[in-house]
C-alpha cells in the first residue's frame, strides 16, 4: 500500500485517541490514569502496545474511513448524483462525456448514473496520460479531503465513545477544542473536494475547446 493511503488510515484513528487522552485529562477521575501511562509509561510494556497496537490503529483508520464514506456517499444519492467522488454540473458531465466520446441521447438519470464511471475514466484514463502532473495534483487534493473528512467522523466519534463508553466527563476544556478542530477540518476537506471538482470541469471544458479548435 502506498504511503498517501496510509496516512490516511493512519491520522483519523490518531485524531481519535488523541482527543481520549485529552478528554481524560481534564476529567479528574481519569487524570492520574493519563499521567501514570501516558506520561509516566512502563516503556518495555509501551513498546509492545505499539507494536501490537499499530495494526488496531490501522483497522480503526479503515473502519472510520468506510463510515465516512457510507455518509458521504448516502448523501451525494439524496442530492441526486451517483456518488461523492465526481460532482459535476450538467455543462461539465456534457463535456467529460464528450471528451471520452461517450455522449448519446439519455435521459438526465441514465447520465447522471456514468457521472462516475466518466469523472474516473477521466481522470485515471485521459488526464493521466496526457497530463500527468494535473492528475497527481487531483489526487493530493482528493487525499487532503479523505483526510479531512474522516478525521472529522473520528473526532466526533471520540466525544461520543469517550462520553458513553469510557464515560469521560465532558468539559469545555475537551469539547472545544474537539468541535473546534473538527469544524476547521471540514472547511478544509470542502475546500480539497471543491478544487478538486472544480479542476475537472476546467480540465474538460480546456480539452473539449482544444478538440472543437
Amino acid at each position: 500500500m502506498d504511503e498517501d493511503r496510509k496516512i490516511r488510515f493512519l491520522v483519523p484513528p490518531t485524531l481519535f485517541l488523541v482527543s481520549l487522552l485529552w478528554g481524560a485529562w481534564f476529567d479528574s477521575a481519569k487524570h492520574d490514569w493519563v499521567v501514570n501511562h501516558v506520561f509516566q509509561p512502563d516503556w518495555p510494556k509501551l513498546i509492545g502496545l505499539v507494536a501490537g497496537g499499530s495494526l488496531v490503529v490501522f483497522v480503526g483508520g479503515y473502519i472510520i474511513g468506510t463510515l465516512t464514506h457510507f455518509i458521504l456517499r448516502k448523501c451525494s444519492i439524496v442530492c441526486g448524483h451517483s456518488s461523492h467522488e465526481v460532482v459535476l454540473n450538467e455543462e461539465a458531465l456534457t463535456r467529460v462525456l464528450q471528451v471520452l466520446h461517450a455522449d448519446s441521447a439519455q435521459n438526465e438519470r441514465e447520465r447522471r448514473r456514468q457521472e462516475l464511471f466518466a469523472g474516473v475514466m477521466f481522470d485515471h484514463g485521459i488526464l493521466r496520460e496526457r497530463y500527468e502532473g494535473i492528475h497527481k495534483w487531483l489526487f493530493r487534493r482528493w487525499t487532503g479531503f479523505n483526510i479531512a473528512a474522516a478525521s472529522v467522523t473520528a473526532l466526533i466519534l471520540s466525544l461520543a465513545f469517550g462520553t458513553y463508553v469510557f464515560h469521560i466527563t465532558i468539559t469545555f476544556q475537551w469539547c472545544i477544542p474537539v468541535v473546534g478542530f473538527a469544524i476547521l477540518l471540514a472547511f478544509v476537506g470542502r475546500w480539497a473536494w471543491r478544487d478538486t471538482m472544480q479542476m475537472l470541469e476546467f480540465m474538460a471544458r480546456l480539452l473539449r475547446d482544444k478538440e472543437e479548435s
